[in-house]
């Protein structure tokens, strides 16, 4: 039992699985070592790189003697200059022309040259060591710039003609052209049988393209192989090729010998068999590591992973199942006992703050609703001095329908029965300030069932009613309401201005920012203080805007999403922002 336990244990089994997977890789790395391919590679490369570093050496001694010879010759030679000052009616000049035939003849066994020339193009006169008259590089020669071309003067360059490349060498003497020149196959031929190399030998210009015409048609990065000592790899007619590079000293070319892979492979015999079924074992390995792993950790990490993701998101109904190892039963355990903790603590919270919402309002609502009464048994005691028991009577009147509206426990009233107790109160207003108070209304139906909270737009009316109705002046107050579309909601606007004084600048700075008013005039202005803590607890977002309208006076624009008053939330649903 106590075994069977201890088997149980994660901690042990990845140790198991650890040493079991680090025996499998020594053991393929040994295979791996004995088959070393790559080894193999690099040495046939080695070897190459040798055997191409003599052959660079002693063409770099052919063409330096034959350019050599090349200025020795038109410099030194009199019979370059007595073509040059004769005619070809002179005997001289044909007997010039066969001795330097002669010479040519004689001398071109020692140089690995396919022709010595001689080229005038003023007395158009060519000849070589050989009868070349029909030789496509005479044709390419005489008849292109290539023996004009600054480009090529004083050194080797290469010169097409009739689909073959030729290495070019010329001296200029005056108006004549002393040179050699060497097709690039039998050049490379004569290399590779001097070094009796097994490989092809191609010769590759700086731009990485193979020169002769049994080449292959492949480009290569000539300085990839400089740069790195190594080899490149290269497809040529659906075989692999190891392309190995070596510079030439005194022209921009390359010899490069090709190896084909394959050669390479059959080297290596029977460690062929041996590194496919190192590697079929290790595939093997990896995909029952990767299924262990998978079964032992990767499933419950990430059963794991996906409970706190679902827990952050507010889903504290998630949970993990029971678990087969000590160790994830345990963390399991322990996170299904936090989550249980957590949603107990929220709801705690929640009804917390309903609880300390709900007092808040009521104390609110206490301080508004004596306010509101002192205002208006003010109003009534003025009435009865004067005599007037019917403006007594209808004042009374319209009293007690402001007072049901202003005691009312409604923590929301539709904006139809705001902008009525509105009426009414400037109905009350009126009495006292006969043919003074002038309301101009502009309402919107589509709005008039919007949820507000009571006393919204009563407040800062009596606001103005307070500081701009005088006896016997006219005062206009403008409310209007609208719906306005504010990114994908819809918002309910209350405009209220008047053609009174305006704001004074001083409390008009402080009303930019509500929390800095309520802080230096919240005791002196308790009924908008009231307004905007109320309409912070209730509204999600509400937006208060204060200006002096040009012309007119002081103006609010109050924003607050839209919501049915009918099928709007409950109230203490709003209260949970």
């Amino acid at each position: 039992m106590r075994v069977r336990k201890l088997f149980r244990s994660l901690r042990l089994r990845m140790y198991v699985f650890s040493v079991a997977l680090f025996l499998a890789v020594t053991v393929i790395l040994v295979y791996n070592n004995l088959a070393a391919s790559n080894i193999l590679r690099a040495e046939v490369c080695a070897e190459a790189q040798r055997v191409l570093a003599i052959s660079q050496r002693r063409l770099d001694d052919t063409l330096s003697s034959t350019a050599a010879y090349l200025a020795t010759f038109a410099y030194q030679n009199v019979e370059v200059e007595t073509i040059q000052r004769t005619t070809p009616a002179s005997t001289a000049y044909h007997v010039s022309i066969e001795r330097i035939r002669r010479q040519f003849a004689n001398t071109s066994p020692g140089y690995t040259m396919d022709s010595f020339f001689f080229y005038d193009p003023a007395q158009s006169l060519y000849f070589a060591n050989v009868n070349d008259i029909h030789s496509p590089v005479r044709g390419a020669l005489t008849a292109s710039d290539a023996l004009t071309a600054k480009q090529n003067a004083g050194k080797w360059f290469i010169l097409q003609a009739d689909g073959d490349d030729y290495l070019v060498r010329y001296v200029r003497v005056s108006h004549s052209y002393i040179g050699a020149w060497v097709r690039v196959r039998s050049l490379l031929r004569q290399v590779q049988k001097d070094q009796l190399m097994d490989n092809e030998v191609y010769l590759l210009d700086q731009h990485g393209r193979f020169l002769s015409a049994d080449a292959p048609l492949v480009e290569l990065d000539p300085q990839a192989n400089l740069q790195s000592g190594d080899f490149t790899f290269v497809d040529i007619g659906g075989r692999r090729y190891l392309a190995v590079t070596r510079k030439i000293r005194l022209v921009d070319y390359y010899l490069t010998a090709l190896i084909p892979d394959a050669s390479i492979a059959n080297r290596q015999g029977h460690l062929t068999w041996v590194i496919i079924v190192a590697s079929a074992g290790a595939f093997l390995l990896f995909i029952l590591g990767a299924a262990v792993l998978r079964r032992w950790i990767v499933r419950p990490v990430a059963q794991l992973t996906a409970a706190i993701r679902a827990l952050q998101n507010g889903d504290f109904q998630a949970s993990l199942p029971q678990n087969t190892y000590d160790e994830f039963q345990e963390v399991n355990r322990a996170f299904n006992t936090a989550t249980e903790e957590i949603k107990a603590l929220k709801i705690d919270m929640y009804e917390e703050r309903l609880h300390k919402q709900r007092i808040q309002m009521q104390y609110l609502q206490s301080q508004i609703a004596p306010h509101f009464l002192i205002n208006c048994l003010n109003t009534v005691y003025q009435l009865t001095d004067t005599n007037q028991p019917a403006l007594t009577h209808a004042m009374l009147r319209t009293l007690s329908q402001h007072l049901r509206y202003t005691l009312s426990s409604s923590e929301m009233v539709s904006l139809a029965e705001e902008l009525r107790h509105v009426e009414n109160y400037l109905e009350l207003s009126a009495i006292r300030y006969p043919e003074s108070i002038v309301l101009v209304k502009e309402y919107d139906p589509a709005v008039q069932d919007a949820r507000v909270i009571p006393l919204l737009i009563q407040t800062f009316v009596e606001n103005t009613v307070k500081y701009e109705a005088v006896v016997g002046k006219r005062l206009e107050i403008h409310i209007l309401t609208s719906m306005v579309r504010e990114q994908s909601r819809q918002s309910v606007h209350i405009g209220i201005w008047d053609t009174g004084g305006g704001f004074d600048p001083q409390i008009l700075a402080d009303l930019q920012n509500i929390p800095v008013y309520l802080q230096k005039h919240g005791s002196r202005h308790i009924g908008i203080g009231n307004i905007f803590q109320r309409a912070d607890i209730l509204f999600a977002e509400c937006r208060f805007a204060f200006s002096n309208r040009a012309g007119a006076g002081a103006q609010i624009d109050i924003t607050i999403p839209y919501i049915s008053f009918d099928e709007g939330a409950h109230p203490d649903e709003s209260a949970d922002r």
